[in-house]
């Protein structure tokens, strides 16, 4: 009697239909619990009105070109916004399986490592509530790790383009990007089969391809360099009243919580299933764990630089350039230490517990929550708001709006109008009639969007 094998773990069949499944999920979650847009998306919706070698000065542009094309395609507003974050996330837990396929020997732990990001708090939770540009570079820092895999596999030229490509996507999904870039290639030199991919002539197809790529934005923010280094001194920002010693430990306990926070609860799971992956293993001689071991090394490094330049400040969303690969780098250690089944076993019941509690809190988030007096801005109903702005007699012109939120809202309603908003300077196509609508807050945003309206001859106010 003949049976037939049982399939593999590392099956594309079986990664498409669980993470497909996981998206799926999310993606009727977020559609089914609320039509209103937060923060990230509203700004997206408001850059999308027309394309631009730069959006202001804190991200680069190309998450917002990829969400007007969706918009192209899904209409403006929330529902091209949410595919286009989901699609993003799927193409990076494909880029991170792919990588694991060539990285394990263990088929189970070839799926159980990309899966891990279920377990990585950004992911877990964060990605369903906010990331946009951040989701961008997940998938950079993914597929450029995938591209010098298999650029030490496979020696093409093509790879090299592909490598070249995926840095570039990197430089314009977020300027946090050369923190993964970096290390990874000082890395690569460090070990001799990747060192000898790098070194070979056809690299500068790579740099030519990223070059071209990435100049015109990098010309345009070139222009704005000021704007961008008071930017990036009021987000990173130095405490200037603490001593250096002081300055220096501060710097080094908020990079330590940064760390913890984003990996949790990862990081605190995986110690007490797979306690041998931590003992010291000697120096292996496996490259792709050099290769890894010595990112890591090299990327606190270069934070450890930021914290003696005076920065003490991190976020644990910007950890996403050093952390993504953590998962796969201990994984790894699990693999030479040994796989004790019974653990991989609990390892995925909790990460299938754990998965449907957050869809759980989402969905309290929404209908319990407020019963508690605790209230979050997706429970506003913007779009139920925003149509009083119909009922007021407004129908083409310019809209002004005391900030993002309103004005993305206020957009979906008016695709043809011409919409301001004051936190952002943005513009779109002009539009006949010379009516302005607005809609202003009590606040100092509010007062400033009274000022703007009071200058023109004929105003329909929507709120004062």
């Amino acid at each position: 009697m003949s049976t037939e094998p049982s399939p593999r773990w590392d099956s594309w069949g079986l990664f498409t239909r669980v993470v497909g499944l996981y998206l799926l999920l999310h993606i009727v979650l977020r559609m089914s619990l609320s039509s209103t847009m937060l923060i990230d998306d509203a700004e997206q919706a408001l850059f999308i009105q027309s394309l631009a070698w730069g959006y202001g000065i804190g991200q680069p542009p190309l998450y917002t070109w990829l969400a007007w094309i969706f918009s192209m395609f899904f209409g403006p507003g929330l529902l091209a916004l949410t595919m286009l974050k989901y699609t993003l996330l799927f193409a990076t837990f494909g880029y991170l399986f792919a990588a694991s396929r060539r990285l394990f020997n263990d088929d189970r732990l070839a799926l159980l490592a990309p899966l891990s990001l279920l377990l990585i708090s950004p992911f877990a939770w964060r990605a369903h509530e906010g990331f946009t540009h951040t989701m961008l570079l997940a998938l950079a820092c993914a597929a450029s790790y995938h591209a010098l895999l298999r650029l030490r596999d496979e020696d093409s030229a093509r790879h090299y383009i592909l490598f070249g490509m995926w840095l570039a996507v990197g430089a314009l999904s977020k300027y946090s990007f050369p923190l993964f870039a970096l290390p990874l290639i000082g890395a690569a030199l460090l070990v001799a089969e990747y060192r000898q991919r790098l070194l070979d002539r056809r690299i500068f197809a790579s740099i030519a391809i990223m070059v071209v790529l990435t100049l015109p934005h990098f010309s345009w923010l070139y222009e704005n360099l000021d704007q961008l280094q008071r930017y990036y001194a009021s987000t990173v920002q130095a405490q200037s009243e603490l001593g250096w010693f002081e300055g220096i430990g501060s710097g080094l306990y908020n990079l330590g919580k940064a760390s913890l926070y984003y990996l949790v609860p990862f990081v605190l799971i995986v110690p007490l299933l797979f306690p041998r992956a931590l003992w010291p293993q000697g120096s292996s001689t496996n490259p792709e764990q050099r290769l890894l071991g010595w990112f890591l090394l090299i990327a606190y490094g270069f934070l450890l630089l930021h914290i003696l330049g005076g920065a003490t400040y991190f976020k644990a969303r910007w950890m996403h350039p050093v952390l993504l690969l953590f998962p796969l780098w201990f994984f790894m250690r699990v693999e030479v230490a040994g796989v004790d089944r019974r653990a991989l076993r609990a390892y995925g019941v909790i990460m299938v517990v754990l998965t449907l509690f957050v869809v759980a809190v989402r969905i309290a988030q929404m209908h319990l929550f407020p019963d508690y007096q605790r209230y979050e801005r997706i429970q506003i109903p913007m779009v139920a708001l925003s149509k009083q702005v119909l009922k007021s007699g407004f129908e083409k012109g310019t809209v002004v709006a005391s900030n993002n939120f309103i004005a993305a809202h206020l957009l979906v309603q008016f695709t043809k109008a011409r919409m301001i908003s004051l936190n952002t300077p943005t513009s779109s196509q002009p539009t006949a009639g010379g009516a302005t609508a607005c809609w202003c807050g009590r606040i100092a945003a509010g007062a400033a969007c009274r000022r703007r309206c009071a200058t023109s001859s004929a105003v329909s106010w929507v709120s004062r």
